[in-house]
């Protein structure tokens, strides 16, 4: 299979995976740089921040609204993650832009299925995969950041799985989740002294309801 066609049927598979998501179709090592992929995680970090604050409100249309608490502190999460993307582009000389789309928004059921895939291919596939060729390239900063997103998802995952397996407990009332700012770590308590993910003190948290 020629380069050319080979990168477009990766990211074809990546979307296909990814599905309505919006996540990133970001690179295999060696197809793109560490640039490149960072530009991507910026757009698709933006686009899934769009898609759960939808998520969110129709979490609430339907009475769902811890899981709305939920959406809202994720979407600030990927907020933390957006903002650290776009501060090691600009210091690579580049210019963070993303192209948010209007997210297709289905059931809150269907919106946490979608969820829960979209992140764990992020944090067992596409962010490993990144982390790889920018530590190829002695990139520290974007080691980071890549870090600091596939951590989070995966606390993300646990969390939404958890609110999928007991949805009908799901409504009426709030949930309060604690983000750290910093990194887009999420949880229902506070830690104890920092953040388990970054090592942040507490102070850099903020409450989600």
């Amino acid at each position: 299979m020629k380069k050319q066609s080979r990168r477009k049927f990766i990211q074809v598979a990546l979307v296909g995976v990814a599905g309505a998501m919006a996540c990133p179709s970001l690179s295999r090592a060696g197809e793109k740089s560490t640039l490149d992929n960072l530009l991507a995680a910026y757009d698709g970090e933006s686009n899934t921040q769009a898609r759960y604050l939808a998520c969110a409100k129709k979490a609430d249309e339907e009475g769902y609204t811890k899981v709305a608490s939920l959406f809202r502190a994720a979407a600030r999460a990927e907020e933390s993650h957006i903002t650290e993307f776009a501060r090691v582009i600009k210091k690579l000389g580049g210019v963070p832009k993303a192209e948010v789309k209007s997210p297709e928004v289905k059931s809150t059921k269907e919106n946490l299925e979608a969820a829960i895939k979209a992140e764990t291919y992020e944090s067992e596939t596409l962010y490993p995969e990144c982390i790889a060729l920018a530590r190829s390239g002695g990139n520290k900063d974007a080691v980071k950041a890549f870090n600091y997103s596939k951590a989070a998802e995966k606390e993300h995952v646990g969390l939404f799985a958890d609110a999928l397996a007991k949805l009908e407990e799901m409504k009426g009332g709030t949930l309060t989740v604690y983000v750290c700012t910093v990194c887009g770590f999420m949880a229902l308590a506070l830690p104890d002294e920092k953040c388990p993910s970054c090592f942040e003190p507490l102070n850099k948290f903020i409450k989600v309801v």
